[in-house]
């Protein structure tokens, strides 16, 4: 729930990711390096240990700590063939910076990743490389964007992660974007579209069943950009909400 540096969406993206990479058949681990308490070196080696054949950075602001970054990139492609990405709101809005300070990063899932990310995932598993896709912007290549989720109800349930795991608060998503078009807001930049598309209440009531019976939670923090639409439908959702 950093406020101030990332809006309050950016905290379900580590959650989507880990759901849909166990649903492409990855052993995935999350390593979390929020804290900002380690050095370059503690964090590649943290990251080294597990082996990994991908590494998927979620990257929520830099704030300065560019350097930070470019070290451990450096530190992780000096042990081998592994291949580095990064996903989230910052990277999507600034790719083209990160790629011009960051000579180590292979790839940027741009926008609205989970099912980039999914096909990515299991191309990768079966040809052993990259593969080039709508939505994955590479450096020097055009980009090519994916279309936005039809139902955003056929997500998986994200997976808790984090410092919010230990929280009373559950942060969920019961719609993305806006039908705004705010020129201080993120929203469309990252989507692409003015459009907000809705959660079917069903999904919704299994999402916190779920994640509910994981761990103790007092309250339900809805992250929405537009939680309330325009009209008696919308208010009607919201009491059923």
């Amino acid at each position: 729930n950093d406020v101030a540096n990332a809006p309050l969406s950016a905290s379900l993206n580590s959650g989507y990711a880990l759901a849909v990479s166990r649903l492409a058949g990855w052993d995935a681990a999350y390593l979390d390096f929020s804290s900002g308490k380690d050095d370059d070196r503690t964090t590649a080696a943290a990251i080294q240990a597990e082996s990994p054949d991908l590494v998927l950075f979620h990257w929520v602001y830099s704030w300065g700590n560019e350097d930070t970054v470019c070290r451990i990139l450096g530190r992780l492609k000096q042990e081998g063939e592994i291949v580095v990405g990064a996903f989230g709101l910052f990277p999507t809005l600034s790719r083209q910076k990160l790629f011009s300070y960051t000579p180590d990063l292979d790839f940027i899932l741009a926008g609205e990743f989970e099912k980039t990310l999914e096909e990515m995932l299991l191309g990768f598993r079966r040809i052993g490389r990259l593969a080039p896709l709508p939505g994955i912007a590479v450096r020097d290549e055009p980009f090519v964007p994916r279309e936005l989720i039809d139902d955003i109800s056929s997500l998986p349930v994200p997976d808790d992660l984090g410092a919010n795991a230990a929280g009373p608060a559950l942060n969920i998503a019961a719609s993305r974007g806006c039908f705004g078009d705010c020129s201080f807001c993120f929203i469309n930049s990252y989507y692409g579209c003015g459009k907000r598309r809705i959660r079917s209440i069903a999904s919704l009531e299994s999402e916190l069943e779920a994640r509910m019976a994981r761990r103790t939670v007092r309250q339900a923090y809805f992250v929405d950009p537009t939680f309330i639409g325009y009209g008696p439908m919308e208010k009607e959702r919201v009491r059923a909400i």
